[in-house]
């Protein structure tokens, strides 16, 4: 997720929306207050445009799809609404209402971590996805170094947590059917960074 700074006003759920609707910057909603997502990293961007064509393929022709970050999640019925980085919805897609821009039932969610956020999206955003019954894999991905955290649901209602930080390693996705390499998630993401900053010390070496 980007940066992000909370509003002191409080809003229904209704006029959160209709501000929203209306609005140019996007905004979370949770416990009654607003939240604007600020601009992203170049490491954030390129992470996520590796993670959706990593996932498109492998789900053509099956009941699944990948979505991205303008696509807005309603949690739980006292109707917080969040924006996560990448998701995978299932079959019929379940909307909120005659708008078709809120989703209530994603399968897998995948935030990719910010300095400004990695607290929340460990800690409250994390606590707020646990109530979505839909949900089955949750997967937090840095962007300072090669490391996936994920959750996934168990049978009983718990989540297993798992880190892999091997450049070689792949993450297989039971609920939708997909395998994830870590080498295409962090594909020319730090390796750019580090040439860049290798021609800068050279330039002024």
């Amino acid at each position: 997720m980007s940066s992000h700074a909370q509003s002191a006003a409080t809003l229904s759920p209704d006029e959160y929306l209709e501000f929203e609707r209306g609005s140019e910057i996007r905004h979370e909603y949770v416990d009654g207050r607003i939240i604007e997502m600020a601009g992203t990293t170049h490491r954030h961007s390129a992470i996520v445009v590796n993670l959706i064509p990593a996932l498109h393929p492998q789900l053509r022709g099956s009941s699944c799809r990948v979505l991205s970050t303008t696509m807005r999640v309603i949690v739980s019925r006292k109707r917080d609404y969040v924006y996560p980085d990448v998701l995978v919805v299932w079959n019929p897609v379940d909307l909120e209402d005659e708008h078709h821009d809120s989703l209530r039932n994603p399968a897998l969610i995948v935030e990719v971590l910010s300095p400004s956020t990695q607290d929340y999206d460990h800690g409250r955003k994390w606590l707020l996805y646990q109530r979505i019954s839909s949900l089955r894999d949750y997967l937090l991905v840095s962007q300072d170094r090669v490391q996936v955290e994920r959750y996934e649901r168990q049978a009983d209602g718990s989540w297993l947590y798992r880190v892999l930080d091997d450049p070689e390693a792949e993450l297989r996705l039971d609920s939708i059917g997909c395998t994830l390499a870590l080498n295409d998630i962090y594909e020319n993401v730090l390796e750019a960074d580090a040439e860049r900053s290798t021609s800068t010390d050279i330039e002024h070496g």
